[in-house]
């Protein structure tokens, strides 16, 4: 199995049912009705939950690694 090509994406969303979470990544455009979905993954609530613990530390990093000083980050 070889690893897909990257693609980019402006657009999200995330559903679930009893058992998994269904995450959904697209492009959206000036001019479009609905978003082009690229790419969809279903996964448990456990590992969808590490997705955002890894998420929200990779964000952290990013915020130190590119803030200047004294302006607050979200």
């Amino acid at each position: 199995m070889s690893a897909p090509d990257p693609f980019f994406t402006n657009h999200f969303s995330i559903g679930h049912n009893d058992e998994e979470f269904l995450l959904q990544f697209g492009r959206m455009y000036e001019g479009q009705v609905a978003p082009a979905v690229v790419f969809t993954a279903i996964t448990t609530p456990g590992y969808a939950r590490r997705l955002r613990d890894l998420l929200s530390e990779s964000l952290d990093r990013y915020d130190l690694d590119h803030s200047t000083p004294g302006t607050v980050t979200q």
